[in-house]
């Protein structure tokens, strides 16, 4: 459906190219919108912009396969969830049940996955704002439960009405590569075996090239000093790619399966970034204040 109209037009390569080059930018908008509205400098807006741009989320989004719209989508849900939690009601609930429902029909499972960390993080916001005695908050954050936990039911009863596929199949899948084979008794304990080395290699992977964890301890530093919030909308997308590494934990698809981690890094380092900057411009103000105040008391010992 996305991708029809510019194939049209242009052909099934430059139509491709086209729809995913659209999704990218957009996406980018998004980051920025994003950040802005969790009140980050221009600054910082644009920083995140272009860290994303530059990061392998961009990379996968610009392929002719579902990341870039799954990660478009997940960005609008968080976007409506901050919305709703910021009180801003009605576009949020709307923005958040339109970016799960895309999400849903372009990928289910991630959408399914997605609620379910979005019921797991108003239910965080909702212990958080219960210990800050902000009653309206709370109330927000369970809306946001409600909506997704309703948004999960009704994917799982679609799939339900729909006949597809659930988690069982996609544990045969992977185990009988694409059902060349005959299915495998206990998929789940075979799986758990398979996670064991898939994570060890990756935390290979990550000690060998850390750029990623480095941005990630930067995003949470951003987050818990910044927006503790946004930090946990971030976090639950975040879950959906952990999520789906672990169901699918296969090497040779790279980093796609667990793109969505990055959601806490892309989002937190910017506000990381303003705070430093913030700090760096008080240090700078304090120094000719230092001197004055040296030189005044150099005067009257003279």
């Amino acid at each position: 459906m996305l991708t029809a109209p510019a194939i049209g037009w242009f052909g099934i390569t430059r139509g491709m190219w086209l729809t995913s080059l659209v999704i990218t930018a957009g996406t980018s908008l998004l980051v920025v919108v994003l950040l802005r509205q969790a009140r980050a400098s221009l600054f910082a807006a644009l920083t995140g912009q272009v860290l994303f741009l530059c990061s392998r989320p961009a990379w996968w989004s610009m392929r002719p396969l579902a990341e870039g719209a799954i990660t478009a989508g997940v960005l609008a849900a968080l976007l409506g969830a901050w919305w709703l939690l910021q009180g801003r009601s009605r576009p949020g609930v709307v923005l958040l049940c339109a970016a799960l429902g895309t999400t849903a029909l372009v990928k289910y499972s991630t959408a399914l996955v997605l609620a379910v960390s979005l019921v797991a993080a108003a239910a965080c916001l909702c212990l958080i704002r219960r210990n800050a005695g902000d009653g309206t908050s709370r109330g927000r954050a369970a809306l946001l439960g409600g909506l997704s936990a309703a948004a999960a039911i009704g994917i799982i009863a679609a799939m339900k009405a729909l006949r597809l596929p659930g988690a069982s199949e996609t544990l045969q899948e992977i185990f009988t590569h694409h059902f060349r084979t005959p299915p495998v008794d206990d998929p789940l304990s075979q799986l758990l075996r398979l996670n064991v080395s898939y994570w060890v290699q990756w935390a290979s992977d990550q000690a060998a090239e850390p750029l990623f964890v480095l941005l990630l301890g930067l995003g949470c530093w951003g987050f818990l000093r910044c927006s503790p919030v946004l930090g946990v909308l971030s976090l639950a997308a975040g879950m959906v790619g952990l999520a789906t590494a672990a169901a699918h934990p296969t090497a040779s698809q790279g980093d796609r399966l667990w793109l969505l981690m990055w959601m806490p890094a892309l989002l937190g380092t910017p506000l990381a970034v303003d705070l430093l900057r913030s700090r760096l411009r008080e240090a700078g103000s304090a120094h000719p204040q230092q001197l004055d105040d040296a030189v005044k008391a150099h005067s009257v010992n003279g």
